[in-house]
């Protein structure tokens, strides 16, 4: 299109396409908006704030504490006892949600009774391996602190860790959480988790969940609660160094 401008000279417009960025220009304008937060970190600034919260929380009063009274032994079920998960008519997922229940608790029984538990709780508490920290979910469950095993279940979920994503799923059928059902149960196919081949063995003549009251107590006695920095939800519970020795003298 051709158009006179003030002194009365003939110019010619034309339409450029601009070419997209690629992949490599918008990596490296990531790269530099990285770098660029990098280089405004201020750590000494932070540990200055940090101390200044736990100097708060330290000057808080310190809530009074309550023993929680030991549950005593769930009655053992009267309906027949199933088979094993995926053994038979599908994924145990699919069944009722009483039958979740009490599958999620035998899975939690089988989990803490395999004899490299006091190996993995240890691996838990000196880098938080994922398939500890299922199994201190399990030990958290079986002391009815099904709100804390939940959050080290789906931790361990997140490290792929399909037992855990299983004990979720579970989890979710039981209280009948259809939506989270659907989702986890997705994800244990992702992982290509089968409950047959991927159920733990316990050990034989394992004393550690014949007494549910004394379980509990071990457990309860040897936990500590711990704060996420800089994060509005409740304490976490981590297991004491003592956890796994106390555990398999049971």
């Amino acid at each position: 299109m051709s158009i006179e401008d003030a002194t009365g000279t003939d110019t010619t417009q034309f339409n450029v396409e601009r070419t997209p960025p690629s992949i490599e220009d918008v990596m490296n304008t990531e790269r530099n908006q990285v770098q660029r937060e990098l280089d405004a970190w201020d750590l000494e600034a932070f540990v200055a704030k940090l101390g200044q919260r736990i100097a708060v929380v330290q000057q808080q009063p310190r809530r009074q504490r309550h023993t929680k009274t030991p549950q005593p032994p769930r009655p053992a079920p009267s309906r027949p006892t199933p088979s094993r998960p995926g053994r038979g008519n599908g994924p145990s997922i699919l069944r009722p949600p009483v039958h979740s229940e009490w599958e999620l608790q035998r899975l939690c029984e089988d989990a803490v009774t395999v004899p490299e538990v006091r190996a993995l709780l240890e691996r838990f508490l000196i880098d938080f391996d994922p398939c500890g920290a299922r199994v201190f979910a399990c030990l958290l469950y079986l002391a009815d602190r099904a709100d804390h095993a939940l959050f080290w279940w789906r931790f361990a979920s997140g490290a792929e860790d399909g037992l855990a994503a299983y004990c979720m799923a579970l989890h979710s059928s039981a209280v009948g959480e259809k939506r989270q059902l659907s989702t986890w149960t997705r994800y244990i196919r992702d992982l290509a988790f089968d409950p047959a081949r991927h159920w733990p063995q316990p050990k034989k003549n394992s004393t550690i969940t014949s007494d549910t009251r004394r379980l509990s107590n071990c457990v309860q006695t040897n936990v500590r609660a711990a704060s996420i920095p800089d994060s509005s939800s409740p304490a976490i519970m981590l297991p004491t160094a003592d956890l796994p020795r106390e555990l398999v003298s049971l």
